[in-house]
């Protein structure tokens, strides 16, 4: 339980890193495009790392 809460900390410090700067430039209107791809990312991330699993 401690890895999976390192893990999700570690994800929330590095997307506010790379979220902050783009809202700045882009302004808060561009949240929902930065929203639907951030989970875009994390679904391909998961569809990959599960195909990986069923082919072992």
């Amino acid at each position: 339980m401690g890895l999976f809460n390192a893990i999700l900390a570690i994800a929330s410090v590095l997307g506010s890193f790379v979220s902050a700067p783009l809202q700045h430039y882009l302004g808060y209107a561009s949240l929902s495009g930065i929203g639907i791809l951030s989970l875009g990312i994390s679904y391909l991330v998961v569809i990959k790392e599960n195909v990986t699993q069923q082919s072992e």
